[in-house]
């Protein structure tokens, strides 16, 4: 039943009150648990009620019980959860059998979520999907070097006529780059099957006029996402997304960064079926050189166009059925977070699609290297004899080395997004862009799936990017990912209402920010700061725990001197003293309003441009 109270009252840490109990128990059960998606209810000073949401089922346990269930957060099994649990909290040390018992008590109860349920829910036969038809979009801005080589490995790697159409999404700022592209791209259409369309300056134009002649009501609204003239000589980086997104209501797009090949290279260590990851999990091989990454490169016989389309937009049951070669099995969650696989389900659907990068990291600059996992680490400071010096970080192959599922996207050169969906539309300016798109699609979707695939396309720039090896003071200033890392905090998983509530709850969140008195949004930034700072100490400290037996002095003084700078930012005095509001603050305030004024319009929007994006396609004003 599913009511069922059971009630236990070991674990008694504060004061041993067990036999001392240390034989070893044999480990002939290999089945997994983890601690299920439970409400913690106060009863008293020594008693609290664990209700599974998922399940509803009980359990009452003391206030030790239940803190040491939330280390118990992954599929391990209750051998596995027994030793990690006796090895961290010091007084349970030698009670490994009364631990243990404990556990049998809380799987029995309901509040440890089983592995084998867990997987049958994943593998739920979905209801009937047909994925909406694909288009493509290439956004550029004064790239044409990169265009040209983009559309030829398009032509010699890609079976274009499969999707229902091709962009190319200009935002250059020099006429001359601007023409050399439209060119380009009517090269592209000479030996193409599928004709690509051209939206620059003039067509992206025409969109927002027919907008604002249909929406008048909503033209300040359309003017923040979509002007480019109100934003002067800004890079306008979520403003070409937007226009992607409009173009593509209703449809799967797939967006491409105008800097890489559309083929796909291999990860070096490959493996295979598929995993879950609540985390960042990216692992990276390093290239003296671009001929020493293409020498040990192994290509992928598949379109990577294709390859993303076949899971975008569909169901994970299916989609893990398809990549895992069948169903899953229970070893398929095996040291998987336990809450985030309680939000999936067999019908969750794939709305984000991404894959690796080989070549360029696409990073400001090398700091990135600190979070990944120490093979990788190992791996950089092999690739460099000069161990005084921080091997250089900007020839790469990142990504992961398994199909792996996430709740949250961070955006790669080459991303599927299921716009048949309610997406939100993009900031316009500023960096960090993607990590709030992608923070505000899991909030619109909290049960959503991100699908990571194994295998990167190539990132070459052809702009200069050695600033990206300088390494300036480290002040984790404010930015749009602070933002995102404040509403990544209200992403409510277990919010059932539908997405359009959703999107009116998320616009309300940004409103709030925006007629906040001004000292009252610095303090909000201060803590998100410090949040953010202390993070990066921690992960240092990490860094160095890690390698304190490293002879590689360059990394060593990279780690302590990033660590010092870190701990300054942290503790340093109030960014903005004296009480004098910064010069930002108030067009900053004016963002965050028009922002939500433009989230509130936005379905209406997006309902609108349908028609428009149909004429504008229908008369070939778009062909070069």
């Amino acid at each position: 039943m599913t009511d069922d109270v059971n009630v236990s009252y070991s674990f008694q840490l504060a004061g041993n009150t067990w036999p001392n109990s240390t034989a070893a128990q044999p480990r002939t059960d290999r089945r997994t648990f983890a601690y299920a998606d439970c409400e913690q209810v106060t009863i008293n000073d020594s008693t609290m009620l664990l209700i599974n949401r998922q399940t509803r089922r009980k359990m009452v346990v003391t206030r030790d019980v239940g803190n040491a269930l939330t280390h118990c957060t992954n599929f391990e099994t209750l051998a596995d959860h027994t030793d990690a649990l006796c090895a961290t909290i010091p007084l349970l040390r030698d009670q490994h059998k009364n631990v243990l018992q404990v556990l049998q008590s809380a799987r029995d109860a309901g509040v440890l979520a089983d592995a084998e349920q867990i997987t049958l829910r994943l593998n739920s036969p979905p209801s009937d999907s047909n994925p909406a038809p694909t288009r493509v979009f290439i956004i550029t801005c004064d790239r044409p070097l990169a265009i040209e080589r983009l559309l030829t490995s398009m032509l010699t790697g890609c079976t274009l006529t499969q999707h229902e159409q091709l962009f190319l999404i200009d935002d250059s700022r020099l006429a001359s780059n601007a023409q050399l592209n439209r060119r380009h791209v009517a090269a592209f259409n000479q030996s193409s099957p599928q004709a690509m369309l051209y939206v620059g300056a003039e067509a992206a134009a025409t969109l927002l006029y027919e907008l604002v002649e249909e929406l008048p009501t909503h033209e300040s609204s359309l003017r923040f996402l979509l002007d480019r003239i109100r934003w002067a000589d800004q890079p306008t980086y979520g403003l070409s997304r937007n226009v992607c997104l409009l173009l593509s209501v209703g449809y799967r797009a797939l967006v491409l960064d105008d800097d890489i090949l559309c083929r796909a290279i291999q990860s070096p260590q490959s493996k295979p079926g598929m995993t879950f990851s609540c985390r960042d999990s990216k692992e990276a091989w390093f290239y003296a050189a671009e001929t020493e990454l293409q020498r040990d490169s192994v290509w992928c016989d598949f379109d990577p166009l294709l390859r993303h389309a076949e899971a975008l937009g569909k169901p994970l049951a299916a989609v893990a059925d398809a990549l895992n070669g069948g169903p899953l099995d229970p070893a398929s969650v095996d040291h998987c977070n336990g809450k985030m696989l309680g939000v999936l389900s067999g019908d969750s659907p794939v709305l984000i699609t991404q894959c690796g990068s080989a070549g360029d990291p696409g990073t400001v600059n090398s700091r990135w290297v600190v979070n990944l996992d120490q093979e990788s680490i190992a791996r950089l400071l092999s690739s460099d004899a000069d161990e005084q010096a921080l091997p250089d970080s900007q020839m790469c192959w990142l990504g992961y080395t398994r199909t792996t599922v996430a709740l949250r996207g961070v955006m790669s050169q080459l991303t599927g997004l299921d716009n048949s969906q309610l997406l939100p539309p993009f900031a316009p300016i500023l960096r960090g862009e993607d990590d709030l798109f992608a923070t505000m699609t899991a909030y619109l979707h909290p049960a959503s799936a991100v699908l990571n695939y194994n295998w990167a396309v190539p990132h070459l720039p052809v702009d200069d990017r050695s600033a990206a090896r300088v390494l300036r003071p480290y002040t984790g200033s404010v930015s749009l990912s602070t933002l995102a890392a404040y509403l990544r905090g209200k992403i409510d998983i277990h919010n059932q209402a539908s997405v359009e509530c959703r999107l009116a709850a998320l616009a309300g969140e940004i409103r709030a920010m925006g007629e906040c008195p001004g000292a009252a949004v610095l303090s909000g930034c201060e803590v998100e700061l410090a949040i953010s700072r202390a993070t990066v100490v921690r992960t240092l400290e990490g860094c160095l725990a890690a390698d304190r037996h490293t002879t590689h002095h360059g990394w060593q003084h990279f780690i302590k001197g990033y660590l010092t700078e870190a701990q300054a930012a942290l503790t340093a005095p109030s960014t903005f003293e004296n009480g004098a509001l910064p010069e930002w603050m108030g067009s900053a305030q004016d963002a965050a309003l028009a922002f939500a004024d433009a989230l509130h319009a936005w379905p209406l929007i997006r309902s609108h441009s349908i028609d428009i994006a149909a004429r504008l396609i229908a008369s070939r004003k778009l062909l070069p």
